[in-house]
């Protein structure tokens, strides 16, 4: 399993993420507002039960299975940085929405040729349409980690990886263990970003890495995946994700402070009915 396929599936990946609404693709403009085409039926069921499943665009529209507002939000706006969406309401974060929405039959053909950044303009109109979400972006200065090569010198393998697929990919193999298949180090840097390192913060590639590498990483998660406020897990006496990064990688982690965008909500409401 893909680690970018744990528990909510961003639609994303792993990949490095300015927000949508100040960085479009250069090689699409993008489409006029009176030329977007928008969802023709949707709905939207609060689910009573915190679980959550996939937040993707699908073949004909976007579906959420089930997500809470904040996860949404992040996927219409291509954050992949936890604690990225400020301003947000409580229910933002605890009410989980089962969301389905789909083009009409006569705008199929034009949703199949929009990229990702068109597709995301589609979704926040959709949010403004049923949630009467505004938001302004907004980059602040915070604690931040810069990946570096240690004293020593990287012990990455380099491979040459396949055609079509340049950035390689990393899988969860089990808590703390994770794999690497011909890599570029950016997208090490943009894992180790998220939550389930429990960093806390925002990690920068600053290795001068340029090649592709596979690697096996083996730590103590600081944030077990699944473990409740109330679960007991034993430690596994693996190395810290700091300790192991440098004796495994060759790498570790220094405290800087950086850039981080983010999305502030000026005004939300709980979605209107279906």
């Amino acid at each position: 399993m893909r680690l970018a396929g744990l528990r909510f599936v961003l639609a994303a990946a792993v990949l490095t993420a300015p927000l949508a609404s100040a960085a479009q693709s250069a090689a699409t403009p993008p489409i006029q507002p009176n030329k977007l085409i928008r969802f023709e039926v949707a709905s939207v069921r609060l689910q009573a039960e915190p679980l959550g499943g996939p937040v993707r665009f699908t073949a004909d529209g976007f579906s959420a299975d089930a997500a809470p507002l904040e996860y949404l939000i992040r996927n219409a706006y291509n954050i992949t940085r936890d604690n990225s969406v400020r301003g947000l309401p409580p229910w933002g974060a605890t009410d989980y929405y089962v969301v389905s929405a789909k083009v009409g039959d006569s705008d199929l053909a034009e949703w199949k040729t929009y990229n990702a950044a068109q597709k995301r303009e589609v979704l926040q109109q959709f949010l403004a349409d049923r949630f009467h979400l505004a938001v302004h972006p907004q980059t602040i200065e915070v604690p931040t980690y810069s990946l570096v090569a240690a004293k020593s010198g990287s012990k990455l393998k380099q491979v040459t990886p396949p055609e079509g697929d340049r950035r390689g990919f990393i899988e969860s193999r089990a808590a703390g263990v994770v794999v690497g298949h011909h890599v570029v180090i950016g997208n090490l840097a943009d894992l180790l970003s998220r939550s389930y390192f429990g960093l806390g913060r925002q990690v920068y590639d600053n290795t001068g890495l340029t090649a592709n590498y596979d690697f096996t990483l083996t730590f103590e998660p600081l944030r077990p995946q699944g473990a409740g406020a109330g679960d007991a897990t034993e430690p596994s006496g693996r190395s810290s994700i700091f300790t192991a990064l440098d004796e495994q990688l060759g790498l570790r982690l220094e405290p800087s402070k950086g850039p981080l965008d983010t999305i502030v909500i000026d005004h939300v409401e709980r979605p209107s009915e279906n």
